[in-house]
């Protein structure tokens, strides 16, 4: 029998299989599935032990598995198909991305590791098979410098933007601006030995984190700014310069600090349309008593009660009463439309002054409002045709930048016998060649633009749309503006 393929709107799982006996068990588990409401085609492959399963947005993934326990038989383990999420903290440009990405992608048990920089999170696909534990993707994210959350449910762990007095890395790199301003009061006061160290401990402050990158980088045979950097700053401090040092490690923290800082807002601020839908919901029982539930709770038919004033909680279609709901969130339109029996209404859009009784239709996780947040953070994640471009030339041109360095220091060093001022000139090409404007500005421009789109109400489905939008003569709106 061929695999079902999921078509648009459905979802496609595959589960190993316990209990199975026989190819005729095999065919009956697959007939069961078959005749499950929601499913819209399944197979059971008697040989591997494994059922792939295509259904619809009315079920989810542990309804899939309730129903296989059912007709007898059970499906433990991690699905094929049904990633883990995490956010990320700490990433700050396009390279650390490529970073955490890979070292992700080659833990064992990981089938597959996606990075969104735009968005601030890592995606992975565990391994049918021994799948790799999500304490084991923290701890080697973690070793590569960054911290990740993983994220459970429809509500993102956190909306809001750490304080900056808060923020332990900007902490740090302010002490360490502040030991290399006393260095150099101490170096134009013409004291000896004090510049050099606090140089030297405004080196180890702010150098600390990208030192870390660049060994990560090293150890997946991959060279980037942080490299660069790292390279640049001890290379400076060996020969004495301590002070030339500080300066291109601790400015390179600042502007690092900054960029991440703006990066958190703008991602802050797209995460936090998810606050538009209600954390609980009242939902009605089978005996008629309402209780309150979170909304994660809540499955495809529930009935739930929606007071005048209240965000509705689910995509629903209204069963009793009459109100308006303002759903300007959702479609743009300015003006509440009116809700009545057999009507539907989204997440997150405010009930008026009348009391509604909604059946779900989708779950909190497939709500409209949550895939209006899944489309912006995967346009951030998009890259468009120049940034594809820019990519692939600093995937070029980092090794050649270095590989210039040494020749440089090389050559000039033979021919001269001149070794120290040649190194010095070598390690300042690298500082001078290391293309971080380049490199940074096309990711962070697009993030951040639209970042700002959504802020005012405006999506973008990614950088290439983006980027063709700069090219539009013409532009038609609908009657309702969006």
């Amino acid at each position: 029998m061929p695999e079902p393929v999921a078509a648009a709107g459905l979802s496609s799982v595959t589960l190993p299989i316990h209990g199975l006996d026989c190819a005729v068990c095999a065919e009956s588990l697959a007939a069961g599935l078959r005749n499950t409401p929601g499913v819209q085609d399944a197979s059971v492959n008697f040989a591997t032990g494994s059922a792939r399963i295509a259904f619809d947005a009315t079920i989810s993934r542990s309804h899939v598995v309730e129903r296989i326990a059912v007709l007898g038989y059970s499906a433990p383990g991690v699905a094929q198909g049904d990633p883990l999420r995490f956010r990320v903290r700490g990433m700050d440009c396009a390279d650390c991305a490529v970073t955490l990405q890979k070292a992700v992608a080659g833990l064992p048990g990981v089938d597959h590791a996606r990075v969104n920089f735009g968005a601030a999170t890592l995606v992975v696909t565990p391994a049918a098979t021994r799948p790799a534990a999500p304490v084991d993707i923290a701890v080697t994210a973690g070793r590569a410098g960054f911290e990740v959350t993983l994220e459970a449910g429809s509500q993102p762990p956190s909306v809001s933007q750490v304080a900056w007095w808060r923020d332990a890395r900007l902490r740090w790199v302010l002490v360490a601006a502040a030991l290399w301003i006393v260095g150099m009061s101490l170096q134009l006061a013409h004291v000896s030995t004090a510049p050099d160290l606090a140089f030297g401990a405004a080196i180890l402050l702010a150098g600390w984190p990208f030192a870390r990158a660049s060994l990560q980088s090293l150890r997946i045979r991959r060279l980037d700014m942080n490299v660069l950097m790292t390279i640049s700053a001890i290379g400076a401090a060996l020969p004495g310069e301590w002070g030339e040092g500080a300066a291109v490690i601790v400015l390179f923290a600042v502007g690092g600090a900054l960029q991440e800082r703006t990066l958190e807002r703008t991602r802050s601020a797209i995460r936090s349309l998810m606050t538009l839908a209600p954390a609980t919901a009242s939902r009605l029982e089978a005996n008629g008593v309402e209780s309150v539930v979170p909304v994660d709770a809540l499955r495809v038919d529930d009935l739930v009660r929606v007071r005048p004033g209240q965000r509705l909680p689910a995509d629903g279609t209204v069963v009793e009463g009459l109100s308006a709901v303002d759903q300007s969130p959702i479609t743009g339109e300015s003006i509440p439309v009116d809700k009545s029996a057999g009507d539907a209404c989204y997440a997150g859009t405010m009930n008026g002054s009348g009391a509604l009784v909604l059946r779900v239709s989708r779950m909190a996780s497939d709500s409209t409002l949550a895939r209006i947040i899944t489309l912006v953070e995967e346009a951030q994640g998009s890259k468009a045709h120049k940034q594809q471009l820019v990519d692939r030339f600093a995937a070029v041109y980092t090794p050649l930048v270095i590989l210039g360095a040494v020749l440089l220091a090389l050559a000039g060093s033979w021919i001269t016998q001149d070794a120290s001022t040649w190194v010095y000139r070598a390690l300042a090409l690298l500082v001078i060649a290391c293309p971080c404007a380049l490199v940074i500005s096309t990711p962070v421009s697009i993030v951040s633009a639209i970042g700002e789109a959504t802020r005012r109400g405006i999506l973008i489905k990614g950088g290439a749309a983006l980027e063709a939008a700069g090219a539009a003569q013409v532009v038609a709106l609908d009657k309702t503006g969006t």
